[in-house]
């Protein structure tokens, strides 16, 4: 069942409508752009020039009385208040709510009477943006330890081969020996770092994920060997906990950041594209 439109025009009700219809009304002129119209999930009447798009949703239910005046079906209603959005209804100059937030802003000098968004679509942006920010704190936080983890690579591999040349091929130093490898895995992490924040800079939520388990398994691991170390009666071990116990606040702090960036991205991806276009052209590493 196509969705039910309705209109208000002279204080009077008129549908339902198919979205056809309605598209017909409004070429012939029967409905003018300041006429009220309503279809079912839309929380309030709106100019039909306000809106852009015209999108399916639950039939069969009843309309809310339209704010402009009384209904054909219940003709003792009274108009409503106030404007139709609460925020962002067209008038001349700024809106009361707008002109709280600036107070203690500089005056606009551009136009203060043009506010074409509803109250609706700037919750959406909004919530977008909340969602957004905590994808990018991930992708900044992966891209920060990539650089970390690319100067310490380059740190033991210089070092090490240093060391390995000095003590020739046939007998390589215990130095030579602990640093190669550190510089093989640093290089292994900083090229997952690099992958991984890049997906999660472009919602993928298999990267944050990665992520999130890789620090998970090194916290448990930390935490095991906080509880050894504590254990252990040799004063070098025991003096050995302050850093075991950093490096366990990190691995919860950087598994916390990554949990919020897997749990954000679904809210991201679920509000309306243009949001994200906004947000990914003009905000990406804020």
């Amino acid at each position: 069942m196509e969705t039910q439109w309705y209109y208000a025009s002279g204080g009077l009700q008129t549908g339902p409508f198919t979205l056809l219809e309605l598209r017909s009304l409004l070429t012939s002129g029967k409905i003018g752009a300041s006429d009220l119209v309503w279809k079912a999930g839309m929380a309030d009447w709106l100019p039909a020039a306000s809106i852009p798009a015209l999108t399916a949703t639950r039939p069969g239910v009843v309309p809310p009385r339209p704010v402009s005046g009384p209904t054909q079906s219940d003709p003792g209603n009274q108009p409503a208040a106030g404007p139709i959005v609460g925020y962002y209804a067209a008038k001349t100059g700024v809106p009361e709510r707008a002109r709280l937030v600036l107070k203690k802003q500089a005056s606009p000098r551009g136009d203060t009477g043009d506010w074409p968004l509803d109250d609706e679509r700037v919750r959406q942006f909004l919530d977008a943006a909340k969602a957004r920010k905590m994808i990018v704190a991930a992708a900044g936080l992966y891209r920060a330890l990539l650089a970390l983890c690319a100067i310490a690579f380059a740190i033991f591999l210089l070092i090490g081969g240093f060391a390995a040349a000095s003590s020739g091929a046939r007998r390589p130093t215990v130095l030579a020996l602990g640093l190669l490898p550190a510089a093989g895995v640093m290089l292994g992490l900083t090229v997952l770092y690099f992958f991984t924040s890049a997906a999660t800079l472009r919602a993928q939520r298999w990267a944050p994920l990665t992520m999130l388990i890789l620090y998970s398994v090194s916290g448990l691991l930390q935490l095991f060997q906080l509880f050894t170390m504590s254990t252990s009666g040799n004063r070098m071990v025991v003096g050995a906990l302050p850093a075991a116990v950093f490096g366990l606040f990190l691995s919860v702090v950087f598994a916390a950041v990554s949990w919020r960036a897997y749990a954000a991205i679904p809210k991201y991806l679920a509000q309306p594209a243009w949001c994200q276009e906004l947000l990914v052209s003009s905000f990406s590493w804020r």
